[in-house]
């Protein structure tokens, strides 16, 4: 394979998972890309500021070599060396998302010999980005499966599109060993939490955690509160489901018009498609297991239809490692994902 891996920012879905999978896998590697046409499936192309934030820190973690580090450049070169230091403050500024940084370090980092923390401020609860608490509660556990030590932590809640929220990830050298998660096992404990700006009334609180409970009764939800400061007004709901082999979260954010009752029902209808499914994995999280199993002892697991994001780290995951990734179709509407070395 070339020194330097030739990519196509329009394969898959031809959005920032592009880029932001190659960072990731680039950094645990060592092996530096090239990537032409960023985001070239977009209606606008090229790097917006929250993808190149992301750039910015990886090559600040690994003193990569850069080009194309620009706001609306359609194309990124990015060669990393060897990364220096135990610890890192990184600001992504405005709603930025922190948790894409985040998921984009935590690779390599638990591949390093030493322990390492990573503070980085910026958004928290973004809208089509993984909230803090799915990767805390979600993705932090599963790679724990495969033998990873990490945490995440929310020291301050930062709500789009204000920003201003600080996140601390730690991780400490992990050999990442082989995941099974074919099936998920019965639910053992539901959770629900609302987190409220303190510039916003507690109403809200109490109807949307009266709706949620009201709809989840016959398990016995736990119902938590947070009425938090914060750069501006922000409401997220998530909803923690603990199997026995597994967790499933859910996450709804509130909106400017939106009613409270509203927020909470998508939030349990998206807890409920997943468990009256089969999957042991859900979506958003199947999207992400492809890059630490490639980058350990491989593995197995079973999530729904696959999505545009999964279809393309399959693409990607081995260009980078010596892995294939496996998408195997079941007539009941679920797909089993295999990451398996390559002879």
């Amino acid at each position: 394979m070339p020194v330097v891996i030739q990519l196509d920012g329009t394969m898959g879905e031809g959005g920032g998972q592009v880029l932001r999978t190659a960072l990731a896998l680039s950094l645990a590697t060592g092996r530096g890309f090239r990537v032409l046409g960023v985001r070239g499936r977009r209606k606008v192309p090229g790097l917006l500021r929250q993808h190149l934030v992301v750039v910015q820190a990886a090559a600040r973690v690994s003193g990569a070599r850069v080009t194309g580090a620009e706001v609306g450049s359609t194309h990124v070169t990015f060669e990393p060396r060897a990364i220096d230091g135990d610890a890192w403050s990184i600001s992504v500024g405005s709603a930025g998302s922190a948790t894409l940084v985040a998921q984009t370090l935590a690779p390599a980092l638990l591949l390093r010999s030493r322990p390492s923390t990573v503070t980085i401020e910026g958004g928290t609860h973004n809208p089509g980005t993984p909230t803090l608490e799915f990767l805390a509660e979600c993705w932090a556990p599963a790679l724990a499966s495969t033998g990873a030590t990490l945490t995440l932590s929310l020291e301050r809640h930062g709500f789009y599109p204000k920003g201003g929220g600080k996140i601390v990830l730690t991780t400490a050298a992990s050999r990442l060993g082989p995941l099974d998660l074919s099936t998920r096992g019965a639910l053992t404990s539901i959770e629900v939490r609302s987190a409220l700006s303190e510039s916003l009334p507690t109403h809200i609180l109490d109807r949307e955690l009266g709706q949620a409970g009201r709809r989840l009764t016959r398990l016995g939800p736990r119902l938590t509160r947070a009425h938090v400061p914060s750069d501006g007004h922000g409401n997220a709901m998530t909803l923690i489901a603990t199997y026995e082999r597994v967790r499933h979260v859910s996450t709804s954010l509130g909106e400017l018009g939106v009613p409270a009752e509203e927020v909470a029902d998508d939030l349990v209808n998206d807890f409920e498609r997943f468990d009256a499914g089969g999957a042991a994995v859900g979506p958003h999280l199947a999207d992400m297991l492809p890059v630490a199993l490639a980058l350990g002892d491989g593995g197995r697991f079973v999530t729904g239809a696959p999505t545009s994001h999964l279809s393309t780290q399959a693409a990607l995951v081995p260009l980078f490692a010596p892995v294939t990734v496996d998408l195997s179709p079941h007539p009941d509407g679920t797909t089993l994902v295999e990451v398996r070395q390559r002879p």
